[in-house]
């Protein structure tokens, strides 16, 4: 399942990274444990054991880091046994002490500039929410969460901890599709006069679930970890059905994006590239009507929703129906920059001060007709940092994919590939989705 150490990564390996054999062995023990959490009690604490134990082994060692990128996909979802906090929040306090006892001297940050401004422009962000935060311990949690994905996504400019931590992502997004699966996680919602029932994976929101399925898509095609071509197809289909059920449209087209990205980047043969995407398409198409036929066998009403859905929002696209063809995003759009331009002084267009989509944009917000997410991270960063933070987050955001395309350019590596990828894929979903200020956001940034 896992390549080899070629002579390029055996150049680039820090030793400060254990076996990459045993490093595979903990990320599936720790993605069949997490799939399986919440069955039962007894089974959570297990689980929940399991979780720290290996954070404990790995404490000495640079992949301590990387499990808080898979780690992301179940964030809200393990707890630490029977107290309200999850294991991701129990394992930020883990890094407090690994810093402090076993970091090699000090942590370098001032090598990165992007990295500090990156920091300080979130920090103001987090800063900007002490007012409605319910107590001192969530504004702490809050300050060491935007540290820590700070602090991977930096990290992640190496080779080493890059390749591990998008591995552990790609097998943590079928994990998750496995716990939505056992624990029916679904959301039930009517639109354009269609019920539909959209899958949720380990998020209460299927287009934030969409968004992790493709990421964890992405890392599939262009990881170098996983060489067996049959795991790989298996693995993608899986991933394919879960982004088909969570009905978002986005992530539908985010799919053709992700394959197109892969054929340019990974310069695939463009025939080939045909026959496996109609391939794979035709082989979920006939997954998705094989689960058809057995609901049909069970006298229960089937519409392949999801088509239907796509067909309708293509007809109102076509006929100038912007509105419905975007799920009533532009009016939401609208409504929030009728705001900014026209509702707030000076200061606050300059460098913001109200969070726009997780606590609402303060007293004001309640009276809005238009109440809702902005569904646009461009949208959430105007409103909680003003347009200053917008063009410094913009401007990190842009070195950094000009940096990893030089790179690409230069060695026209799988790795470099993948970062341009997910940088495309990440900016395409900041057009419809609100990203700002989710950590899992953050770490595919810089």
């Amino acid at each position: 399942m896992v390549l080899s150490a070629n002579r390029v990564t055996m150049k680039k390996e820090n030793n400060n990274f254990i076996a990459i054999s045993k490093y595979v062995k903990i990320i599936l023990i720790l993605a069949c444990c997490s799939a399986f959490y919440g069955i039962n009690t007894i089974l959570n604490y297990v689980i929940t054991t399991v979780w720290m134990l290996m954070a404990l082994y790995l404490i000495k060692k640079d992949d301590f880091w990387t499990l808080f990128i898979p780690l992301a996909i179940f964030e809200n979802t393990i707890f630490f046994y029977f107290t309200q906090y999850t294991v991701f929040k129990i394992l930020l306090l883990v890094a407090v002490v690994k810093i402090l006892l076993f970091s090699e001297g000090k942590i370098r940050l001032i090598l990165n500039r992007q990295f500090i401004v990156f920091v300080l422009v979130f920090l103001y962000a987090i800063l900007s929410l002490i007012n409605v935060l319910p107590s001192t311990i969530s504004l702490i949690i809050c300050l060491l969460t935007i540290f820590m994905f700070c602090y991977s996504s930096y990290k992640m400019q190496d080779y080493s901890f890059f390749n591990r931590a998008m591995f552990g992502f790609v097998i943590f997004s079928v994990a998750a599709g496995v716990y939505g699966m056992i624990h029916g996680n679904t959301l039930v919602v009517q639109q354009n006069g269609i019920e539909m029932m959209r899958f949720c994976g380990t998020s209460s929101d299927p287009n934030i679930m969409g968004y992790k399925f493709i990421l964890g898509l992405t890392a599939l095609l262009f990881t170098d970890m996983i060489n067996n071509k049959v795991i790989k197809v298996v693995l993608a289909t899986f991933l394919l059905i879960m982004i088909f059920r969570t009905g978002s449209t986005t992530a539908i087209i985010g799919i053709g994006m992700v394959i197109a990205l892969w054929v340019i980047l990974q310069r695939k043969s463009f025939k080939n590239s045909i026959i496996l995407i109609i391939s794979a398409t035709l082989f979920v198409i006939f997954l998705l009507n094989v689960e058809n036929i057995l609901m049909f066998l069970a006298s229960r009403e089937v519409i392949f929703i999801e088509w239907e859905r796509l067909l309708n929002q293509y007809y109102d696209l076509i006929g100038g129906d912007i509105s419905s063809a975007t799920s009533l995003r532009t009016d939401v759009w609208a409504g929030y920059m009728n705001y900014y331009w026209n509702e707030q002084n000076i200061f606050y267009q300059l460098f913001g001060g109200n969070i726009s989509n997780i606590y609402g944009i303060e007293k004001d917000f309640a009276k809005m007709s238009w109440v809702a997410a902005a569904h646009n991270t461009f949208i959430d960063i105007l409103m909680s940092v003003g347009v200053v933070g917008l063009i410094i987050l913009l401007g990190v955001f842009v070195i950094g994919l000009k940096n990893d395309f030089v790179k690409y350019v230069r060695t026209r590596d799988s790795l470099s590939a993948m970062k341009i990828a997910i940088k495309i894929i990440t900016l395409f979903y900041m057009f419809a989705l609100s990203l700002f200020l989710s950590y899992g956001f953050m770490i595919f940034l810089i």
